[in-house]
């Protein structure tokens, strides 16, 4: 996800078209030709969904057999090459010419836009890449869309707001003014609380804090019965001044709040969760998999327009409106394994498969269940 993430964010920050250039696998020591196929395969779809430009591969052929630098100097400038040194095409180079034979013969001429729930809102005085990506994975694992913004500029009119992992004092006044006055005009903000300050914060959270120090452990956050466990740097104790309390850490104190704010609704999160999904190894999607996608579950942060549910953290999904009673579903298993998901139409029904890399479609009740094979991709359209 790293590329249509980098790739939507500065999209959004520049306020400009933007595209991935100089992707690519270093060599095979890094992974073999065939993962790197795989690999294209999930990134080309998941751009493709999200409306990117393009894609360049670094590079074009193969460079072990020249001896002069840079070639002399770096292992990692080698073997880059779309094709073998023979002039033979590697994996990836029939994964891109499969992927150009679908669009130029997909049945719409552009894909329509996709719905977009949510607008995340991104500090342009700190490095916040770990945050922003890591809202990324948890909005997608969740089954929502969102762009990015700098909090500097003007934030476009959203439906949700998501101040993530907030790790800093530079959160100027009039932002978090403008913010809460969409709120009280029935918007939703959610906000989770990294190594930072806000001021004035209680009266909008309905939280009030007690005290704040140094972990020096594990913590345990139990969401519907279920317990989700991260390792904080510091911890913030808080009890509630109005907000109804979702979620509580291991000392039954509140983590996840839902505070109504005038006709809007404030979600409180006392963690960072976002930071810690970018930056810890096996929770996303390996062995060590947490699910922590499952607080954005747990929030009303899904536009109203979305007809689409899907059962699955590992599979992506947009949702794409091409007349009052067409939509085109765009599916994307991200992990390099097989997948089983259970997409659900809220009026709608299935109606045909526009792109089906062997995945096996099987009619469930209000929906279908797809069994996708590793990094595959599925597009489909349903009608009401």
């Amino acid at each position: 996800m790293h590329s249509v993430a980098e790739t939507l964010m500065y999209r959004g920050l520049s306020k400009k078209p933007a595209f991935v250039e100089e992707i690519g696998s270093h060599c095979p020591m890094l992974a073999s030709d065939e993962n790197a196929a795989n690999y294209l395969n999930t990134v080309l779809h998941l751009l493709w969904a999200h409306n990117c430009l393009g894609l360049m591969w670094w590079c074009g052929f193969e460079q072990k057999h020249l001896t002069h630098t840079p070639y002399d100097w770096d292992a990692g400038e080698r073997e880059l090459g779309l094709f073998y040194e023979d002039y033979q095409p590697k994996p990836i180079l029939k994964v891109m010419e499969k992927f150009a034979e679908f669009t130029e013969e997909f049945k719409y001429q552009k894909l329509p836009s996709r719905i977009v729930d949510a607008v995340c809102v991104i500090n342009a005085k700190a490095d916040t890449w770990k945050s922003t990506y890591g809202t990324f994975i948890l909005a997608k694992q969740a089954g929502l869309d969102i762009e990015f913004c700098y909090m500097t500029d003007e934030i476009p009119q959203a439906k949700v707001y998501i101040l993530p992992s907030v790790e800093h004092m530079q959160i100027p006044d009039h932002v978090m003014r403008e913010l809460l006055s969409r709120v009280e005009k029935g918007a939703t903000l959610y906000l989770s609380l990294g190594n930072g300050l806000i001021s004035p914060f209680n009266h909008f959270s309905g939280l009030k804090a007690l005290c704040r120090y140094k972990a020096i452990k594990d913590d345990t956050i139990t969401l519907n019965g279920e317990k989700i466990t991260y390792r904080p740097d510091f911890k913030i104790d808080f009890e509630s001044c109005g907000a109804k309390v979702l979620a509580t850490d291991s000392n039954n104190r509140p983590a996840l709040t839902e505070n109504t704010y005038g006709k809007g609704t404030v979600y409180t999160l006392a963690c960072p969760i976002e930071d810690i999904v970018a930056t810890t190894p096996g929770v996303v999607s390996g062995e060590g998999f947490v699910p922590y996608y499952k607080f954005y579950e747990t929030m009303e942060l899904k536009s109203f327009d979305k007809k689409v549910k899907k059962d699955n953290p590992f599979v992506a999904y947009t949702e794409h409106i091409v007349d009052e009673n067409t939509r085109i579903v765009v599916a994307v298993n991200c992990v390099p394994r097989e997948e089983s998901v259970n997409f659900t139409f809220d009026g709608y029904s299935y109606s045909m498969d526009l792109a089906n890399n062997s995945a096996q479609v099987v009619s469930v009740d209000n929906g279908i269940n797809l069994k996708m094979q590793g990094n595959s991709a599925f597009v489909f359209e349903i009608k009401r």
